[in-house]
Formats: structure tokens, C-alpha cells, sequence
């Protein structure tokens, strides 16, 4: 059973993955995340299972693949990294949501993926300025 505690501490391996053996994938930025406007990295840390960039569309190998990323219900791309920064994100709430891919663009036989939504903020407003200084707004 994952995450038990044996009462006399003969605890499961703490191996990462030693005992689980099935693809699992971690997505950020987290659910419920607040950020400033710019430019965001989604990042996806999959667990047994390797992503392959050079093997999009090719032959289907178990325990390899890529991921598709999509943002408010459109697909943005497929990535055999881990890494895609998105720009110019509008004001507001968005969803994105990752699922591991075989290499031939095939969801897993049984679908493995992670969603979250986050927020993204207006800026700051700059503190009001008198004569070239900046005047407090609280103290």
C-alpha cells in the first residue's frame, strides 16, 4: 500500500517509484497559483516513463512517449521535453492540463495526466509619485 507505515517501522521501500511501477506525471505551476503577467513555464516531471523528443511519431516503445499540453481546452503542442514557456498570457483564470502520450501521439492504454488552473494577475500598481519622489502608501 503506498504511503502505509507498518507499526513495527518495517516501513515500504523509500526508493522513489520502487514499489509503484506505473507512469504518474507532476504539473506546475501548481492549482490555485496566483502569477503577474509575462512569461510562464509549465513543467511536467513524469515518474516511470521517459519522454522522447526524437521519437514523436515514431513506433510505440512502452515506458516512452511524449506529452500534450493544452490551455483552456486548446492543445497547445506535443514536447518530448519537460519545459514549455508560455507568453503573453491574458488576464484571468486558465486551465491547463498535461497527458503523456505514446510516441506515435496515442494516449497510454490507461491515460495518464494532470491539470491545474492559475491565475494571472494585472500588475502592480506603482506607488503614486510627487515632484520625482515616491510617496508611501502604507506605513
Amino acid at each position: 500500500m503506498v504511503g502505509a507505515q507498518a507499526a513495527d517501522e518495517s516501513n515500504p521501500s523509500t526508493e522513489p517509484d520502487a514499489y509503484i511501477n506505473l507512469p504518474a506525471l507532476r504539473l506546475s505551476p501548481r492549482s490555485g497559483s496566483e502569477l503577474e503577467g509575462g512569461a510562464h513555464d509549465v513543467i511536467v516531471r513524469p515518474h516511470d516513463f521517459n519522454l522522447n523528443a526524437d521519437a514523436i511519431g515514431d513506433a510505440n516503445v512502452t515506458g516512452e512517449g511524449n506529452w500534450e499540453l493544452t490551455l483552456d481546452g486548446a492543445v497547445v503542442d506535443t514536447l518530448g521535453t519537460t519545459s514549455i514557456t508560455l507568453e503573453n498570457l491574458a488576464e484571468g483564470e486558465h486551465t491547463i492540463l498535461a497527458s503523456l502520450r505514446n510516441n506515435d501521439g496515442t494516449p497510454l492504454a490507461t491515460p495518464v495526466e494532470a491539470s491545474g488552473t492559475f491565475t494571472i494577475m494585472p500588475p502592480a500598481a506603482e506607488p503614486p509619485s510627487v515632484g520625482g519622489s515616491t510617496v508611501p502608501t502604507a506605513l
